[in-house]
């Protein structure tokens, strides 16, 4: 079992990771190390009078975009943004 925090500008929320899924995580990503860039998987548990979070999976951050992303959308102002901008994304 795990007990994490995460943070962010707003606060901080504890999170819990139960000892299967634990495993789980711990059998198929042995290379991730203290310290390194996660996406974390998880719902929010609102039985408590303080909020927590349960936390389903953990994924390398690199491995994320490619498993969890399916379109990317993105919006520009004409105000700010010349046709050399665009000509520029679409490049990428």
């Amino acid at each position: 079992m795990a007990i994490i925090t995460l943070e962010d500008l707003d606060g901080q929320i504890d999170g819990t990771l139960f000892a299967e899924s634990y495993a789980q995580v711990c059998a198929k990503y042995r290379r991730l190390s203290r310290g390194e860039h996660r996406f974390r998987s998880w719902k929010i548990d609102k039985k408590r009078e303080t909020p927590s979070i349960l936390v389903n999976e953990v994924i390398p951050i690199a491995d994320a975009l490619p498993r969890l992303t399916t379109a990317v959308v993105l919006k520009l102002d004409r105000t700010r943004h010349s046709p050399d901008v665009v000509k520029q994304l679409q490049r990428c």
